[in-house]
This record gives structure tokens, C-alpha cells and sequence, in this order.
């Protein structure tokens, strides 16, 4: 097993743009990770219903399959606005982990900002 190098926690922010009616990947990483915001941005001069899910690949001893999450469906968000999904509250991902994002109508458009904390020192644990 390798040593990781310091640091040991990367603070990081992953921004998505034109979110429309297909899910999209909007966070995946290879490390564990705590999420500590989901900025949803809508873009578009409607009020639009975006959704959130997860996507795990479960299975033992190996992951053979990928199990969908809905965290939510169709929470409304009003017309260039921009709110924090997990209101100040953390999420922990883990390694492979990937969130997917989309709206009620493929003109509806917004992006996301997630905002993490990459725990590198867990790598081979």
C-alpha cells in the first residue's frame, strides 16, 4: 500500500453547466468524499422541477450492479433563482460514488456547483 501525500483532505468544487431533461453526472469521485453543498442555479425564465439521484455499484465480493437513489424528485426552484440542496447539512459519499441531476423539460436549464471535501488518506483502507 502506498503512503498518500499531504494533504490529506483536497477541497474542491465541481460545476456543471445546461442541465436539461437528461441526467447528468454532476459529481463522481475515486476517494470517499463529504459534500457539503449542491447549489442548484436555474437559468432559464420558467420555474422549473429538478431531480437528484444516486448511483452505486453494489454487489459481493465485486460491484456487478448499479442501484439507482432518488434523493428527491421534482423540488421546484422559481425562475433565476439559486439555492444550496443540502441546506448546510453534509452528505458522504463513497469512493465511486456519482450523483446525477435533471429537470422536467429539456429547456430547463440549470447548473450545479457541488462543493466537497476529498478524503484521500482512505485510499486502501
Amino acid at each position: 500500500m502506498t503512503t498518500p501525500t499531504p494533504p490529506f483532505v483536497n477541497f474542491k468544487m465541481k460545476p456543471t453547466k445546461n442541465i436539461g431533461a437528461t441526467p447528468t453526472l454532476i459529481f463522481g469521485s475515486s476517494y470517499a468524499c463529504v459534500i457539503a453543498g449542491i447549489i442548484i442555479a436555474n437559468q432559464t425564465q420558467n420555474a422549473l422541477l429538478f431531480s437528484l439521484y444516486l448511483l452505486r455499484e453494489e454487489g459481493t465480493p465485486t460491484p456487478s450492479e448499479a442501484v439507482e437513489y432518488p434523493f428527491n424528485l421534482n423540488m421546484h426552484l422559481e425562475s433565476q433563482k439559486s439555492m444550496d440542496w443540502l441546506e448546510g447539512k453534509d452528505l458522504i459519499l463513497q469512493a465511486g460514488d456519482t450523483l446525477y441531476a435533471y429537470s422536467d423539460y429539456d429547456g430547463n436549464l440549470f447548473n450545479t456547483f457541488v462543493s466537497y471535501r476529498e478524503l484521500t488518506e482512505l485510499v486502501g483502507s
